[in-house]
């Protein structure tokens, strides 16, 4: 399975379980990765794969 296929069925799953505000490939904010000791992705224009509200809790972005 390929990594776009992966990440769209991913996104589908999330809108199947009536998670809210459900996007593919949201840019991340940027982050000064001297402020972080582990593997941090700064460049600008990085991008999560999909994101959605309520996944754990009722008002909290998850990102996968």
């Amino acid at each position: 399975m390929r990594h776009d296929s992966l990440k769209y069925k991913t996104a589908g799953y999330l809108k199947d379980a009536r998670c809210k505000d459900v996007k593919v490939e949201p840019e991340l904010l940027p982050v000064d990765p001297r402020l972080y000791k582990s593997r941090t992705n700064a460049q600008p224009g990085a991008k999560l794969d999909a994101s959605a509200v309520g996944v754990w809790s009722r008002f909290e972005r998850s990102c996968f």
